[in-house]
């Protein structure tokens, strides 16, 4: 699987030094849960990232599942989901675009393996000890931490833990049910 950055997309210092960070943290991080990099390839105008197949994203998951996914399937994509970020976290790392476009899942039935990855360290960042705050906002809506958007400072684990949350709660309701509860909920706040 490629990912293939446009390079006249990278105008900026900050564009080029999140790439940066994305690629030596892919080139880093080693564990079952985690999509692993295998090349940089450059061309002319772009650059590829080839990462392993992992399955279908969790958002095309949903699709067979409208009402939530079961909750023995539920409980093997979040082992793996969690397996993962823990692995993410205890090298110094935040994801802080935890959503279900960013796991990906492929589900043994009759006794095979289960693959559940992370996917897209885009938007990662290098944390020092537990507690260390970032003041970015970044990710996507649905799966901010509200401190992210109340405070302006937030802790990056603890937000991705928040988006862990949201994942789960997605698998369990179901998207458009989870869809309607977080934009009644955002709905609430704004007025």
């Amino acid at each position: 699987v490629l990912k293939v950055i446009a390079k006249e997309r990278m105008t900026s210092h900050r564009s080029v030094a999140q790439l940066a960070k994305e690629i030596t943290v892919l080139r880093t991080l080693r564990h079952p849960s985690l999509c692993y990099m295998h090349d940089v390839l450059h061309s002319r105008d772009h650059l590829l990232l080839v990462m392993e197949r992992g399955g279908e994203d969790l958002f095309d998951f949903f699709e067979a599942y409208p009402h939530g996914v079961p909750e023995a399937d539920s409980q093997r994509i979040m082992r793996g989901v969690v397996a993962g970020l823990d692995c993410v976290h205890a090298h110094g790392i935040c994801h802080r675009d935890l959503k279900p476009e960013n796991v990906l899942v492929s589900l043994a039935r009759g006794g095979g393996r289960d693959v559940v990855k992370i996917c897209d360290f885009g938007l990662c960042e290098r944390v020092g000890a537990p507690g260390t705050r970032l003041c970015d906002l970044c990710g996507s809506p649905g799966f901010f931490a509200p401190e992210m958007i109340t405070l302006g400072r937030y802790d990056g684990r603890r937000a991705d833990v928040w988006s862990l949350g949201c994942i789960l709660l997605e698998l369990v309701l179901g998207h458009e049910h989870f869809y309607v509860a977080w934009m009644s909920a955002y709905d609430h706040e704004v007025m």
